[in-house]
């Protein structure tokens, strides 16, 4: 997929000094700390921190890229991943309320936010999942069809469509999506909307 217009040339380089690297890193980490104190976590930079971080960060910048981080409980994938997500500038959100009731629409509440700033405003979001979020059937459902198809299908429905369609058609028309004067149909807009969803929505699941 192509970047979004505008979007500044990413560059890979080869690192010839970690050390330099480290610093950079704990200079984004103190800055994460200052701005999200709330979801900051003390994260000592050893190497293979290091070393997953910057992997993070590639796919995050990725269009289309998602994670799966396996590791044992407390090593700090969460912490990572959000630092990764402020480093690349993306939003991060850990969205769904786990409740045994969770239903297509409740859920559609909890994803609407992300989803309308990854789809609309076309800015880079990172949805942070773990293993508990993925227990209630109606999420594993969503997040399958996602990876797979990148739609959520709980956004199937037309109320829950509603929602997203009006802004979306707004910056279906800003972006020149259609031709001078044309009226696009809702399913014109949410294929759109869609398609730049799955671009910019990153979901990183920590196992």
């Amino acid at each position: 997929s192509s970047p979004e217009p505008g979007a500044a040339e990413r560059v890979y380089a080869p690192v010839e000094d970690l050390q330099a690297v480290r610093e950079c890193v704990q200079e984004q980490l103190e800055r994460f700390s200052a701005e999200y104190p709330s979801s900051a976590t003390p994260l000592v930079l050893f190497t293979d921190a290091l070393h997953h971080l910057m992997r993070i960060t590639r796919v995050l910048g990725t269009p289309r890229g998602c994670m799966l981080l396996v590791g044992v409980a407390g090593s700090g994938k969460g912490s990572l991943a959000r630092l990764a997500a402020f480093v690349e500038g993306a939003r991060f959100f850990h969205p769904v309320t786990v409740d045994p009731d969770q239903t297509a629409s409740t859920l559609a509440a909890d994803l609407e936010p992300a989803y309308r700033m990854a789809g609309v405003a076309a800015r880079p979001v990172m949805l942070l999942l773990n293993e508990r979020d993925l227990r209630e059937d109606v999420v594993a459902e969503n997040v399958s069809s996602f990876l797979s198809t990148g739609v959520f299908p709980t956004f199937e429905g037309a109320d829950e469509r509603a929602h997203i369609l009006k802004s979306a058609t707004f910056a279906w028309s800003k972006a020149g999506a259609g031709t001078n004067g044309e009226h696009p149909l809702p399913e014109q807009v949410w294929s759109w909307f869609s398609e730049r969803a799955r671009n910019n929505l990153h979901l990183v699941i920590c196992s």
